[in-house]
């Protein structure tokens, strides 16, 4: 008798435990994001962010976002925007990591003077993921 009730409680103690393992995100499948400032470098740093943590961010702030899983780009854009923002990954050993951002331009112009030409605009790929989930101050 005294065996089943120890038991019993240890097995209510592992669901539990469980439980809140699952609520608090312990057990969240997303990959990790790494990044480097220059797309040539081997190195990469680790954000700890995960990707879950971004999507999140960019819901939170009413953007509009989609994952190419088999292209692994992130593609986001504000109401506002004309053109959406892009973060490409690769594979990295422990999750993916951000090589390149960038967002497409117009050619800029005033009359015949052309002030900057069509292209992509290129962004630094760390703190671009560092300023989607920053705060803004209140």
């Amino acid at each position: 008798m005294i065996m089943s009730r120890k038991s019993g409680f240890v097995w209510a103690t592992i669901g539990v435990v469980f439980f809140l393992a699952v609520l608090t995100g312990c057990f969240d499948s997303s990959p990790k994001l790494y990044c480097s400032g220059d797309p040539d470098s081997k190195q990469y740093n680790d954000t700890g962010l995960t990707l879950n943590k971004v999507m999140k961010a960019l819901e939170k702030k009413k953007f509009t976002y989609n994952y190419d899983e088999k292209n692994k780009v992130l593609e986001f854009k504000s109401k506002e925007a004309k053109y959406p923002i892009k973060i490409y990954f690769k594979d990295h050993a422990s999750g993916l990591a951000a090589y390149k951002a960038g967002q497409e331009q117009e050619a800029m112009q005033i009359g015949r003077l052309q002030l900057a030409p069509a292209g992509e605009l290129v962004f630094d790929s760390c703190k671009l993921l560092n300023m989607i989930v920053k705060e803004p101050k209140k």
